[in-house]
């Protein structure tokens, strides 16, 4: 579907509680335990065991190590140098991705990782600019994960290089990366 579940979700959730609290307090009290029962142990099932697994640089058998200040520096004159070399070629592009074109290639370029790395294998990305997105944005969030639906929110005012950076982080959630 065209539009976020979760936020469809959240929605009734919402209205449950209100018709809750006009049959009194009491019923309401029940209704929150309830939900949030259902809400924490579904969330720890859907989602929180992931992050009881290995973080993804022990899987891939990298070695993460503290860069020192001298490296640091040689790699933003490098970027630097990259940048101006190839700022002169490139044209004023519309960067402003089109979601399917973008779930297709994030779909696509995680698949192919998951030809090497089998843990990577999952459904097709889904990401979702969310009706409420000036509250993300309010809140200082450029994107999450609801793992009760599989959707990748990603805040919709974002500029574009930041946009295909924070829906890849958001569908790589949505893939079973949980820690990183």
């Amino acid at each position: 579907v065209p539009f976020s579940i979760s936020e469809l979700a959240c929605a009734s959730l919402l209205l449950f509680l209100f018709w809750s609290l006009t049959r009194g307090v009491r019923p309401l009290l029940w209704g929150l335990v309830w939900t949030l029962s259902v809400l924490g142990s579904s969330g720890i099932l859907l989602w929180g065991l992931n992050h009881c697994r290995p973080p993804i640089a022990d899987r891939l058998g990298w070695q993460i190590l503290e860069p020192t200040e001298v490296e640091l520096d040689a790699l933003i004159v490098d970027l630097v140098g990259d940048l101006h070399s190839l700022e002169s070629s490139i044209e004023d592009a519309d960067l402003t991705p089109d979601l399917a074109d973008l779930e297709t290639l994030l779909t696509r370029t995680f698949d192919q990782q998951a030809n090497r790395w089998s843990w990577l294998r999952g459904p097709h990305a889904r990401v979702r600019i969310p009706l409420a997105r000036g509250l993300l944005a309010r809140a200082g969030i450029s994107g999450i994960y609801s793992p009760w639906t599989g959707e990748a929110h990603v805040e919709g005012s974002l500029p574009a290089p930041l946009f295909w950076n924070t829906a890849a982080h958001e569908v790589a959630h949505q893939r079973g990366i949980a820690r990183e």
